[in-house]
């Protein structure tokens, strides 16, 4: 699947390119109310809320996030995430036992050294890995790759 990133978007720039075939997936990091993220489901659109840790500790029920998957990602003040750094995983083990229908994604420094502990402590329905797979910004090393997916499955 395609998915596109975005921080605060407006609806029909989403819809545009989900409707021109673009991604497939919608993937929001900013300060999209759950309004938001309940019409893009209503409009058939699959979304991804990305959410600091610190933030989705507060979350009581799935009234608060109605996106099909829910991202938690080390908090960044100041920015809307995409650091490269960990944050205390037990915060996401803690949403997972409270909400264990939530799809969760766990992003944040994820590497090849940390990924099958990160799996182990959290249990997320995916991992989502950017610069813990990289030479460089936005340039993916193959060798890491295959050592991160080897390392998860184990």
């Amino acid at each position: 699947l395609r998915v596109g990133v975005w921080v605060n978007p407006t609806d029909n720039e989403l819809l545009r390119c989900v409707r021109d075939g673009l991604v497939d997936v919608v993937q929001l990091h900013g300060d999209e109310p759950p309004a938001q993220v309940l019409a893009l489901r209503d409009a058939g659109v699959p979304c991804i809320k990305a959410l600091g840790a610190d933030r989705a500790s507060g979350l009581a029920d799935p009234a608060s996030c109605p996106a099909d998957a829910l991202l938690l990602d080390a908090p960044a003040a100041g920015s809307y995430g995409g650091t490269g750094k960990t944050f205390d995983w037990s915060l996401a083990r803690a949403l997972r036992l409270r909400h264990p229908h939530w799809p969760l994604i766990l992003a944040g420094g994820i590497t090849p050294d940390n990924a099958a502990a990160a799996v182990a402590e959290v249990g997320p329905c995916a991992l989502d890995v950017a610069s813990g797979a990289e030479t460089a910004p936005g340039v993916k090393d193959p060798a890491k790759v295959r050592a991160l997916v080897a390392a998860i499955d184990r």
